[in-house]
């Protein structure tokens, strides 16, 4: 049986001593305690570890940025695949150049062992980058298909309503080749594409 871990790297309230003290001590000690036990995964015998990405979720998810968490781990693993879940898609979080940047050279860094989930985040998280919620799961479709075309053309171009890119070689490429099959996710209570989800689970879940 595969078993996975999942971290959010939660920072659960209160934290000592006075702000912001508290809260950076409190930070770095469950980074150096999630980095451990994810090295005691590795040597385990585990399959995945996944980093969630979440912003400003205050004492819940202190991981805004997985691709660093990721990308350290890289390093001092050897075996456990380096799952991001999820990279935050629909335009106004991150471009999609730079998730495909990111995510490609985590890959390369770890030799190829890169899952790669998306998700369209939280109304909490959308308001505070600017993202329209009514356009999100289009904009998210859109976002998918934009970084898988970076990943498979030696050069992509690109041009709709919502984004445009000229020209250019999208560097580096993923390790696996072709690369995995995407994982679509979402926010727990986006109910109205749970179908939609459930068409991709089955391919996925022996990748």
């Amino acid at each position: 049986m595969d078993l996975d871990v999942l971290y959010e790297i939660d920072v659960p309230r209160p934290w000592p001593g006075s702000p912001p003290h508290g809260q950076r001590d409190a930070e770095q000690r469950a980074y150096r305690e999630a980095v451990e036990q994810i090295r005691l995964a590795d040597r385990m015998g585990f399959r995945t570890v996944w980093a969630v990405e979440h912003h400003f979720r205050e004492g819940r998810s202190h991981c805004p940025a997985p691709e660093v968490l990721l990308g350290h781990l890289a390093s001092l693993t050897e075996r456990i695949r380096l799952g991001f879940g999820v990279t935050l898609t629909p335009f106004g979080f991150t471009p999609p150049q730079r998730i495909a940047e990111k995510v490609a050279t985590v890959d390369v860094l770890s030799g190829g062992r890169v899952e790669r989930g998306t998700g369209r985040s939280t109304p909490m998280e959308q308001a505070a980058f600017g993202v329209d919620r009514e356009r999100s799961r289009e904009d998210w479709r859109e976002a998918i298909g934009i970084v898988t075309g970076m990943w498979r053309e030696e050069y992509f171009e690109y041009a709709s309503e919502r984004f445009r890119f000229p020209r250019r070689m999208v560097t580096p490429k993923p390790v696996q080749d072709p690369h995995r099959e995407i994982l679509r996710t979402i926010e727990i209570l986006g109910k109205e594409v749970i179908p939609e989800l459930a068409r991709y689970v089955p391919r996925t879940a022996g990748a």
